[in-house]
């Protein structure tokens, strides 16, 4: 029976990597109705059910893990995903916290940890915890691509291309990799080449989200109604959060003292005009990325890859 069941989680892992989360839940469950008692298919199921976003099953599984197997650090990476995902950070900090501690080299509790700090906008400290994992397993594509990620998301696009590039040297088709290959192609202006991209990471994950974004983005950054909005988000969100708000605000107040001069000057109906024009930039940057959404909603429902697209 434990050959059947090892043979069952080998199976699991494998589905998981091509991304079909059903199929991985199910060999998961075959594997435990084997072995009721098996911690560490347990702990897996509730990984992959996070990755279904089933995120109550997956509270249910890890807690199951951890009570069979207390001093395991696996179940408690498990449970520390869920809280990530429910956004539970101090949850979160002290699950990765406490795997770590159990297993002092575990890099998924490092990059749990990262992403745990970022989110409560720490970046200093989950850039650390990256490196470190880095440093423990640098032959690992998914922490190069996390590190690539996070440049990108700073708009330091040199940086991100050398970290991706890394990944892919490890592994060709690693999918995260290639979709964000494909942003940083995108935010060249190579629309083509961020599309062949983003084509390849599908095909060695269908259900890849990372390039399914990337198909919408790329659809957004063709559309003539949606490529400036695309354009400005992308510039926003390179700023930070802080620096983004700042901007905003001075954008307002640039406003409401330019309408404040134009009606003071005694010309009344160009301030209007201006009120006009604010409030259509107001509607255009709340109707983007609504239009946005339903293109992602889109691709997440139904992957085409065509010549046409």
């Amino acid at each position: 029976m434990e050959r059947e069941v090892s043979f069952l989680l080998h199976r699991a892992r494998s589905r998981s990597q091509l991304g079909d989360h059903s199929g991985a839940i199910d060999l998961y469950k075959q594997a435990l109705s084997l072995d009721p008692d098996h911690p560490e298919a347990h702990a897996l199921l509730a990984s992959e059910l996070v990755d279904a976003k089933r995120l109550y099953a997956a509270r249910v599984e890890a807690g199951h893990a951890i009570t069979l197997e207390p001093e395991a650090s696996l179940p408690y990476l498990a449970l520390g995903r869920v809280a990530l995902a429910e956004r539970k950070i101090r949850e979160a900090r002290e699950l990765f916290e406490r795997a770590l501690e159990l297993d002092p080299e575990h890099t998924g509790a490092l990059q749990g940890l990262a992403q745990t700090e970022r989110l409560a906008g720490q970046e200093a400290k989950a850039d650390a915890y990256l490196e470190r994992a880095l440093g423990l397993d640098p032959d690992d594509p998914d922490l190069h691509a996390a590190v690539g990620l996070v440049a990108l998301e700073r708009g330091q696009l040199e940086e991100a291309e050398r970290r991706v590039r890394e990944a892919l040297e490890l592994s060709p088709e690693h999918g995260t990799s290639l979709a964000l290959m494909g942003q940083i192609l995108l935010r060249r202006g190579d629309i083509q080449g961020a599309r062949d991209h983003a084509v390849w990471a599908l095909r060695s994950d269908s259900s890849q989200e990372m390039a399914l974004y990337l198909m919408a983005a790329i659809k957004a950054r063709k559309s003539p109604l949606l490529g400036f909005w695309w354009r400005y988000s992308v510039w926003l969100g390179a700023l930070g959060e802080g620096r983004a708000m700042a901007v905003l605000l001075f954008v307002f107040a640039a406003y409401r003292i330019l309408d404040l001069a134009l009606r003071q000057s005694g010309w009344p109906q160009f301030a209007e005009m201006l009120g006009w024009v604010w409030l259509g930039v107001c509607a255009y940057t709340w109707v983007g990325p609504v239009m946005f959404q339903r293109a992602l909603v889109e691709e997440l429902g139904q992957v085409k890859l065509d010549e046409d697209f």
